[in-house]
């Protein structure tokens, strides 16, 4: 468990798991039995619930003692009790962090499933369908799929690819409203080859 000191989250990440609706991986669960709505953010470092639904669900909130100013853009979180979370595979014991968020957005989910502590189970995402689920084993017929290796020790749903020529590595965020975003020296090799054409080049600090 992280200390306390560092435990904070970017407003940004926040925000951006609360809106694009369309673009969610959501899931329906349950909490100690209690249904509740989740989305699943494969770039969050850890998994939290609103404080809203924290407290619907009867979850004691243990208060987090930040010893220094949080940095800009950062949001404290607190702790709530240990929980029973039932996402399709069994009941599991469960801790989530708990967060504050802005009053006037509204929102459509308790909170979101972070990709660290979701990655030991086998999880399906099918593009043609909505939202995401948790199987209890691999399909039988794998024949013909893509076999990336996954880098496990990542708080990102990462891959490691490779060709004859190079290998890269690929990570996932489903938590972010981008669509590609490449590394600068990647960025600059594919701008050479397609110099001609238009971009939307999208920066920050």
């Amino acid at each position: 468990m992280r200390r306390p000191s560092i435990l904070c989250l970017t407003l940004l990440l926040v925000l951006s798991c609360v809106a694009h609706a369309d673009d969610r991986l959501a899931l329906n669960g349950k909490i100690n039995n209690q249904p509740m709505h989740l989305a699943f953010d494969t770039g969050a470092s850890r998994s939290v619930l609103f404080r809203k639904a924290a407290e619907r669900l009867g979850l004691k909130i243990t208060k987090v003692d930040y010893k220094e100013p949080l940095a800009p853009g950062k949001v404290p979180v607190d702790l709530a009790e240990e929980c029973t979370l039932d996402i399709g595979s069994g009941p599991q014991k469960f801790t989530f962090w708990v967060i504050d968020i802005p009053g006037n957005i509204p929102t459509d989910i308790d909170g979101f499933l972070s990709w660290s502590d979701s990655r030991n189970y086998v999880i399906e995402i099918d593009a043609e369908k909505p939202g995401w689920g948790v199987l209890e084993d691999l399909p039988s017929d794998l024949r013909g799929w893509a076999k990336w290796k996954l880098m496990p020790d990542s708080d990102l749903l990462a891959f490691e690819c490779a060709n004859d020529k190079e290998s890269t590595k690929i990570g996932i965020d489903t938590g972010s409203p981008d669509g590609v975003a490449l590394s600068p020296q990647r960025w600059q090799k594919w701008r050479a080859k397609r110099a001609a054409k238009p971009a939307t080049v999208d920066a920050s600090v």
